[in-house]
């Protein structure tokens, strides 16, 4: 029960300091330490442990306030990338981004017959053509999101959207 406890917190830890780096990139060791409150030893092993992750890299060093210089931290944005796709009443606008939120790639098109046979190919047209387009990472393609208007029940099935005409009988 101790190993898992212990995981937990460098988990946690981990996940701290992860947003801190995001939030303030680029960003020193010491500089975590302090906004954080872990101590210095923590903050320097759970920093190793995300740059061999490649979630974050060292850029140089900083400006020292004396004594030496800091080496800085920055955020991996490309560490991955994620799809988001609306689907509207007449079009589909997808999207590449990259763990910050950047644009990579997006994909714009009109649908002319918004059928689900026509929605499903155009949809797997998107995404693969994401995929072929998307940099080389560590981790590839973290998730895809779907935006589609309209009620969807517990089972996460799509069972009514007002602009189209679709069949829901998922049986």
């Amino acid at each position: 029960m101790v190993i898992t406890e212990q995981m937990l917190v460098k988990k946690i830890n981990q996940k701290i300091l992860l947003k801190e780096i995001v939030a303030n990139s680029p960003i020193s060791r010491a500089k975590l330490s302090e906004i954080t409150g872990l101590n210095k030893s923590t903050v320097s092993s759970q920093i190793n442990s995300l740059i061999e992750k490649n979630l974050i890299f060292e850029i140089g060093q900083g400006q020292s306030s004396g004594g030496r210089k800091p080496v800085m931290l920055v955020f991996n944005k490309n560490a991955g990338y994620s799809i988001g796709i609306d689907i509207g009443v007449n079009y589909t606008n997808g999207l590449l981004t990259d763990l910050k939120g950047n644009i990579v790639l997006d994909d714009y098109r009109l649908l002319e017959n918004p059928s689900p046979e026509i929605v499903k190919d155009l949809l797997f047209s998107m995404i693969k053509h994401f995929i072929e387009q998307m940099p080389e990472s560590p981790y590839g393609l973290i998730g895809i999101c779907l935006g589609v208007p309209g009620l969807v029940n517990r089972e996460q099935q799509i069972i009514f959207t007002p602009n189209f005409d679709w069949d829901y009988d998922m049986n």
